[in-house]
């Protein structure tokens, strides 16, 4: 570690040293191929510069009680889902700390789930902005417990 601190090294060292977001080191060093192969390259090189090294078990630790949930949009359908999760998070020591709304857009789901990742929130429920397409891999390869509950209700008519 560089000066002598003795500070471990986190992703946001690794993102200051690259000149990158948090959010592109995470997917980098997760081995997502959306990331520029450049970007990851340098990313990769911060990383082994400042000897950066993932947690032993993969992620840092997650706060147990933080939960978070992610709708397509807030409507009273949603608005009453988010009422009985922070009922039930409330009964097993928890709390809701995040409440996302994705306006039914997959990018936005993504930095969404980095946000999530970045909080170290250790439950998400969530309504997928598209049943085929979301992905919520990455949140459950770094520990989160995820519950997706079927297709987001349909826009009413305006």
């Amino acid at each position: 570690m560089a000066g002598g601190s003795l500070k471990r090294p986190n992703l946001r060292d690794v993102a200051a040293v690259a000149g990158v977001s948090t959010a592109t080191v995470s997917r980098t060093l997760s081995g997502n191929a959306s990331v520029n192969p450049e970007m990851a390259k340098r990313v990769r090189a911060a990383a082994e510069q400042i000897g950066y090294r993932p947690e032993p078990n993969g992620r840092r630790r997650l706060k147990h009680n933080r939960w978070a949930v992610i709708v397509p949009r807030l409507d009273r359908q949603t608005i009453q889902l988010i009422m009985k999760v922070t009922a039930h998070a409330k009964e097993v020591g928890g709390g809701v700390t995040a409440i996302f709304e994705s306006r039914g857009d997959i990018d936005s789901e993504r930095h969404i789930c980095h946000a999530i990742m970045e909080d170290r929130v250790a439950r998400v429920v969530a309504v997928p902005a598209d049943q085929n397409r979301s992905d919520f891999s990455q949140l459950r390869r770094c520990g989160v417990k995820v519950r997706t509950l079927g297709e987001a209700p349909a826009q009413p008519a305006s």
